[in-house]
């Protein structure tokens, strides 16, 4: 698929201004061309903050307020396209600090409830993209965003829709800090949950949950015993011999949180998991590479055997 064109700000000034619609017009004639304006400006400008050149002149052409006023109107079909420009353009940490200013960040967790699923995943994706600082992890979490991205996973029907769950797992591992700062939602069950997506799920929902389990297990090495009785660590074994980078990475990193769990870091030696770890040290990658070499250390500063046999690995 060809990259979205390039457009300079001069070029963008008309389809933003396509976007200034006042939600306090009413429902006349006027009204009505102003909001199928905004949609079609809304539609464009989605195509268009695919492209990374773009995002930064969407930006600057001052889209943002009218982005703004355009989700309160509270019509699906206009607010589907601009969180579809917000979630594309939150790649960007300048783009990311204009929509906590703007308070979009209250608007994504209150489209998470809508009943359109296509809103509540680009909400989800939105929070995914945002949630890159405790500030915005802690706003989600005051907002009670937490609670509807977990009925998300939890819904057996909604779980059929794998986009929505992709954009959900995103959302609650970018939160995980905060999210297991208490024990919460731990008493509700979600690691055992978290354990069972480790398998039968696609590439991009296994990123995101392998991320999220490491990011549980630092909070609280207790967690550790409860991902070992579920039966987590031979699930997250397996993951190692699945080709995809960002996957590599995300579960040698939980590995390496768990490792610093006796009970865990025992079962990983009986299923040979460090000597696949060790393996990847010779991945083409060098964020893999840092991975791996982080998930060992805990191995290597207990084992009773020699470095030389380590090496043999």
């Amino acid at each position: 698929m060809s990259s979205s064109p390039y457009c300079t700000t001069s070029n963008f000034n008309y389809q933003v201004e396509m976007l200034n619609y006042d939600p306090g017009q009413g429902l006349d004639k006027n009204a009505k061309l102003s909001m199928d304006a905004a949609k079609t400006g809304a539609m464009a400008l989605w195509s268009l903050a695919k492209s990374t050149k773009n995002r930064d002149v969407i930006r600057k052409a001052g889209a943002i307020p009218f982005l703004a006023k355009l989700m309160k109107t509270g019509q699906v079909d206009v607010v589907i396209p601009t969180v579809g420009i917000l979630q594309e353009c939150a790649s960007e940490p300048e783009f990311r600090s204009a929509i906590y200013s703007a308070g979009l960040l209250e608007n994504f967790v209150q489209g998470l409830q809508s009943s359109n699923d296509e809103l509540v995943q680009f909400c989800a994706k939105a929070i995914y993209k945002c949630a890159e600082d405790n500030f915005a992890r802690k706003a989600v979490y005051d907002l009670k965003g937490i609670d509807p991205l977990l009925e998300i996973i939890q819904n057996s029907n909604l779980r059929q829709n794998k986009c929505l769950v992709a954009a959900a797992t995103g959302a609650i591992w970018k939160c995980s800090s905060a999210i297991f700062k208490t024990k919460k939602y731990v008493d509700k069950g979600i690691i055992e949950l978290l354990v069972s997506m480790l398998h039968g799920e696609t590439e991009e929902i296994l990123i995101n949950v392998s991320g999220t389990i490491e990011e549980m297990v630092k909070a609280d090495i207790s967690y550790a015993g409860t991902v070992k009785k579920c039966s987590g660590i031979p699930y997250l074994i397996k993951l190692l011999t699945i080709e995809n980078q960002e996957l590599l990475v995300n579960t040698t990193k939980a590995i390496g949180a768990l490792a610093r769990d006796t009970e865990s870091r025992l079962e990983m030696e009986r299923l040979d998991g460090f000597r696949l770890i060790w393996s990847l040290l010779k991945y083409p990658s060098s964020s893999v590479q840092a991975s791996a070499a982080w998930a060992i250390c805990p191995y290597v500063k207990s084992s009773r055997v020699s470095c030389n046999s380590l090496v043999q690995l």
